[in-house]
């Protein structure tokens, strides 16, 4: 639990800016969504990988890598919005990936009823809505 504790901690404090708690919350959600995507991509790409799913798990590392890029990216420049716009568009490739190669075994449209709720709650009911 002191593990879990000290990421939040971490997270916590790259992300406060004075005065905006609503903007604050806003890049402490998107750091913490950003890096569960990111750990989840790489460790399902180097499992596609050791699979000898190399198409999968190529595209998963490379998606990870964008990850890797938009958290650093949020840390420095505390841009919510962009981070968000490309999070969501790097799930809404993943999606279509997993919609159209079936994912592993068959189970790539399972992650589908997951997408709307996410876009609405990262851009917002209006945006998130038109993105949906």
């Amino acid at each position: 639990m002191k593990f879990l504790d000290h990421i939040i901690a971490a997270l916590e404090r790259t992300g406060v800016i004075p005065g905006e708690e609503d903007q604050t919350r806003k890049i402490i959600l998107n750091q913490a969504f950003i890096s569960i995507g990111f750990l989840l991509t790489f460790l399902f790409g180097l499992i596609a990988f050791f699979n000898k799913l190399f198409l999968i798990g190529g595209f998963l590392i490379a998606l990870a890598l964008i990850l890797a890029g938009t958290f650093f990216y949020l840390r420095k420049t505390k841009n919510y919005s962009l981070s968000s716009i490309i999070f969501v568009a790097s799930s809404t490739l993943l999606l279509l990936f997993l919609s159209i190669t079936g994912g592993t075994k068959g189970t790539g449209l399972i992650w589908l009823p997951v997408y709307p709720v996410l876009t609405v709650f990262l851009l917002g009911p209006r945006k998130g809505s038109y993105v949906t």
